[in-house]
C-alpha cells in the first residue's frame, strides 16, 4: 500500500498537469491546434493553481482538512468553468473551447473522486464473506425449492 493518500496523489498529478498546461500554453500557443489555444488568463490561472496544488501535495500544507479544502475548491471551480463553458462559450476574458471544457470536467471528476472516495478501504470484505457464508448455510438447510 502506498504511503501517500489519494488526496496527495491527486494534488501531485493534477498540480503537475496544470503547470505543464500553463507553461505549454505560453510556449506552444496555438501551434498544436486551434482547440488547444489557452488564453493568457487561463495560462496564468493553470500555473498558479498547479503551484498551490503542488504545495499541498509536497508538505507545505500538512493538514488533511486544508488539502480537502484545496481539492474541493479546485473541483468546484473546474466544474463551474466546465458547465459555463458548455452552455455559454463566449464570455469576455475567457476562451472556452470544447477541449477546455473537457479538461475542466476531467479535473473536477478526479477532484471529487479524491475527496469522496479517499477513505474507501476493503475492510468490509470480511463482513461480506460472513453474510455470503450465512446465506449459503441457510440455503443448504432448506434445500432447493421444488419445481412445480
Amino acid at each position: 500500500m502506498s504511503k501517500y493518500s489519494k488526496q496527495d496523489r491527486f494534488l501531485s498529478w493534477a498540480g503537475w498537469l496544470l503547470i505543464i498546461v500553463g507553461i505549454g500554453g505560453w510556449h506552444l500557443g496555438s501551434s498544436l491546434s486551434p482547440q488547444l489555444n489557452f488564453g493568457e488568463n487561463e495560462n496564468l490561472a493553470h500555473l498558479l493553481v498547479g503551484i498551490i496544488m503542488l504545495c499541498g501535495a509536497y508538505g507545505i500544507t500538512t493538514t488533511k482538512d486544508l488539502k480537502t479544502a484545496i481539492i474541493g475548491l479546485v473541483g468546484i471551480t473546474a466544474l463551474t468553468y466546465s458547465i459555463v463553458g458548455f452552455y455559454i462559450p463566449q464570455i469576455p476574458f475567457f476562451n472556452f473551447e470544447t477541449t477546455d471544457n473537457i479538461f475542466h470536467l476531467f479535473i473536477a471528476i478526479f477532484a471529487f473522486n479524491a475527496i469522496f472516495y479517499s477513505h474507501c478501504t476493503c475492510e468490509f470484505i470480511p463482513e461480506v464473506k460472513k453474510v455470503v457464508a450465512t446465506v449459503a448455510k441457510t440455503t443448504k438447510k432448506r434445500g432447493r425449492p421444488k419445481k412445480s
